[in-house]
C-alpha cells in the first residue's frame, strides 16, 4: 500500500512525525521520478509514502532510467 503526499516538504514532515511517533523507518529513497519512505504498519506490512518529483514520471524513467539512492530526510 502506498499514499501519495502533495510535496517533498509534507514527505519530510511525514518522515518526523513517524520517527516521534517511534515508528521504524525501513528505507528512504530516491528514484529519479519519486521520493519515498518506507516502515510498517502496525501488522508489520511494508507500506509507502511517496511524493511525485516530475509531471511525466513515465516519460522522465525512458529518459534517465531507474534510480534507487539514499534519501536523507534528517
Amino acid at each position: 500500500m502506498a499514499w501519495q503526499l502533495e510535496s517533498f516538504d509534507e514527505l519530510r514532515l511525514a518522515h518526523r512525525e513517524l520517527k516521534a511517533m517511534g515508528v521504524p523507518i525501513e528505507s528512504a529513497i530516491e528514484h529519479n521520478v519519486t521520493r519515498s519512505i518506507y516502515f510498517p504498519d502496525p501488522d508489520g506490512n511494508r507500506v509507502e509514502l511517496y511524493c511525485d518529483m516530475v509531471d511525466n514520471g513515465f516519460e522522465a524513467m525512458r529518459t534517465v532510467g531507474p534510480r534507487r539512492d539514499p534519501l536523507n530526510l534528517d
